[in-house]
């Protein structure tokens, strides 16, 4: 869906996927099942079998038309994605310790909104919200003014990442275990289950502009 595999391409052997992502080969296997239960790859048995990636050449080219509008951000954005994986966890520590009533009021109306979404830009709108209510909830208004200040960057860059049923299920039960540290007052807790929900969206938004990078024109 980055567009790192295209429409029509299979990807390399179960075993060699296994090799590039220093992970088990049932873990290849969970996960390209994961993939085909969503729609997104085919599975063909046989000599010219393999795991297909779906689509058309009009996601290619919307694929390609997203990078190139979204090259300039490259840098900046790299910057961005760094800071967040350091302040998210630190706001959701600090909103374990002084999260008042009224912010787990307001952090648990956002993941509830997230779930009722009936798009992706109506998700991404209601994300946003449930990390700034987090951060809000920190009570250090620097920390809240910062992780504002990063989603102004970040958010054309997240809401280009594409979704799925299973990411949105994945986000859903990271936003629980978000909510029930805070409301525990688990300061450590939350730290860890931030820093677990943020990080899938960095690794995805970094491969992104990789490909980005990649597609660069040179002069």
């Amino acid at each position: 869906m980055l567009g790192l595999v295209r429409p029509g391409e299979a990807f390399p052997p179960e075993r060699e996927l296994a090799r590039m992502l220093a992970v088990s080969r049932s873990t290849v296997q969970l996960a390209l099942a994961e993939l085909q239960r969503d729609g997104l790859v085919i599975r063909r048995q046989g000599r010219n079998g393999g795991t297909i990636v779906t689509g058309s050449a009009t996601d290619v080219v919307e694929s390609a038309e997203t990078r190139a509008a979204l090259r300039p951000l490259v840098d900046v954005a790299h910057e961005a994605l760094d800071f967040r994986l350091e302040i998210e966890p630190l706001t959701a520590g600090f909103a374990a310790r002084h999260a008042t009533p009224l912010d787990l009021q307001v952090i648990q109306h956002e993941a509830i909104a997230i779930i009722e979404a009936v798009d992706d830009k109506e998700f991404m709108e209601h994300d946003t919200a449930f990390h700034q209510a987090v951060a809000e909830a920190s009570g250090n208004r620097f920390l809240a003014g910062a992780l504002q200040q990063v989603r102004k960057v970040l958010d054309e860059i997240l809401v280009a990442l594409p979704g799925s049923p299973s990411w949105h299920a994945r986000s859903y039960g990271q936003h629980a275990a978000i909510i029930a540290a805070i409301v525990a007052h688990d300061e450590v807790g939350a730290r860890l289950a931030m820093r677990e929900h943020v990080e899938p969206t960095d690794i995805a938004a970094r491969a992104m502009l990789t490909t980005m990078r990649r597609d660069t024109p040179r002069e």
